[in-house]
């Protein structure tokens, strides 16, 4: 191994370039240089400078070799299986050329499974370009750690992997990923390239970086240039890195650059639903619909009180309502209602756990995704006008000045009389006319002395440019507002 930088004399060799030129295969061989590596280095016969590259350190070891070099005879140069050419890849469709079997990959052994030892660590993959990931690790101590892609063993992001560390490049710790622990997810969205009859998914996200092969019969009728969700079914053993992870076709989207197939995409790239399972659609089919007077009986009574709703003119559901009215000591009472949707999703039931995987709806650009099924989101838990509703209300007595003189929480009927969109309560505010305008502005001016106290005591105020797009009849944005 010595020879190498005495028959280089002044030149940098990496360990990789080492391991290349010996022939290195197997993990007993790596051990063995990283040895004398290290042997060398603490002798002071090699110096590490960075990137795993050494050179000689001592200028008389360079004379010496320089002279041995002079009255040698050059070396045969012999080929070696383990060099793969730059080029070896051309136009296929992996993104970026990997590294050969057998070179440079800790851990291979005959059962695939790395030593567990005090240099390896847990942790999660975060895929940052479609040149390197980092790890987190599991164990909270010290940075994460950076692998490059093609040492990650076609792990994805929130992969749970052992890493074996590498040491210092660029001022950053550095390894490879010698087991894949747990798989997060195994689903890719991209467009599908076929060619003759073997298709290739090229993955959307621009951290990817590798096709998925796709065999003839897992195609499943999708054409050239279609938009598809592919479910990876064989990921290569680590000796095999060149080949592709093999996949089969779950959805096809459609021909991609159209909207619906776009749209589609994206929700399957960031794991939005397209459906309620059936579960979760019975037990919401089975609600009673009407607001029972046993019910009511158990809740205040707010129908009779002036309450509206104030949203986007195409808000499809309405979660919150106002009250308001005059008390007999001058004060006003305001409440401020949302749906009571505790009082349809009970604990234990299909639709609380979907609910709660769903978290929240998701607003795209055309379409919502709703937490709950439509019979609910856009139903029972919408305060729609002219409909009695169950709710939970925070409501507050309020004098002419804006000083809150009481409070009560708890659970409400309401009766929404009206249903304002934002361009109709402005109307009201600026030419004090209209149906519930007298209403209106007199909350909007509590609501003013109650946020101008509030900046008096050093509240900020965080403003932020909403953009919305009108679409054309294609469903694409035709302008911004």
């Amino acid at each position: 191994m010595y020879r190498q930088f005495a028959d280089n004399p002044g030149k940098v060799l990496a360990y990789r370039q080492l391991s290349r030129r010996l022939g290195i295969t197997t993990k007993d061989q790596r051990e063995e240089l990283f040895a004398h590596l290290k042997t060398l280095r603490k002798t002071g016969r090699l110096e590490l400078l960075q990137n795993d590259e050494y050179r000689l350190a001592n200028p008389t070891d360079l004379q010496v070799a320089a002279s041995a070099a002079k009255g040698r005879k050059p070396a045969k140069k012999v080929p070696v299986a383990a060099v793969v050419p730059d080029d070896e890849f051309g136009q296929d469709p992996i993104i970026h050329r990997r590294r050969s079997a057998g070179f440079d990959h800790p851990g291979d052994g005959p059962d695939r499974r790395p030593v567990r030892d005090s240099n390896t660590v847990i942790g999660t993959v975060s895929l940052a370009t479609p040149r390197f990931a980092f790890v987190v690790r599991e164990d909270g101590q010290g940075d994460d750690i950076r692998v490059f892609t093609d040492q990650l063993r076609y792990a994805l992001d929130g992969d749970l992997v052992r890493v074996r560390l590498r040491g210092m490049r660029d001022g950053r710790l550095t390894g490879d990923v010698v087991e894949v622990l747990k798989r997060q997810r195994s689903e890719v969205v991209g467009r599908l390239q076929v060619q003759g009859s073997i298709g290739f998914v090229k993955p959307d996200s621009r951290k990817a970086y590798f096709d998925v092969m796709v065999p003839p019969q897992e195609l499943h009728d999708s054409r050239n240039g279609d938009k598809v969700l592919v479910r990876i079914t064989e990921f290569p053993e680590h000796e095999g890195q060149g080949r592709n992870p093999v996949g089969t076709i779950i959805r096809n989207f459609g021909a991609a650059g159209q909207n619906e197939a776009e749209i589609n995409a994206i929700m399957a790239e960031f794991g939005l639903p397209f459906e309620f399972p059936a579960a979760v659609e019975e037990e919401a089919d089975a609600i009673p619909t009407e607001v029972t007077q046993e019910e009511i009986a158990r809740r205040r009574d707010f129908r009779a009180i002036t309450t509206f709703t104030i949203d986007p003119a195409d808000a499809k559901d309405f979660d919150d309502a106002l009250s308001l009215r005059t008390l007999e000591n001058g004060h006003y009472e305001v409440g401020v209602h949302i749906a009571d949707v505790t009082h349809y999703v009970r604990l234990g039931t299909e639709l609380e756990r979907e609910g709660k995987s769903r978290a929240t709806s998701v607003y795209l650009v055309d379409r919502v995704i709703p937490m709950l099924p439509e019979n609910l989101s856009n139903g029972l838990c919408s305060l729609r006008p002219n409909e009695d509703k169950l709710t939970f209300s925070a409501v507050f007595e309020i004098d002419e000045k804006g000083k809150l003189h009481e409070s009560w929480f708890g659970k409400t009927v309401i009766h929404s009389d009206r249903r304002f969109s934002y361009e109709e309560a402005q109307e009201r505010i600026e030419t004090g006319e209209g149906d519930y305008a007298e209403e209106i502005n007199l909350l909007n001016r509590l609501a003013k002395k109650l946020s101008a106290e509030r900046f008096r005591k050093g509240a900020i105020s965080f403003e932020t440019q909403e953009v919305k797009f009108k679409l054309g009849p294609d469903g694409k944005p035709s302008a911004c507002t």
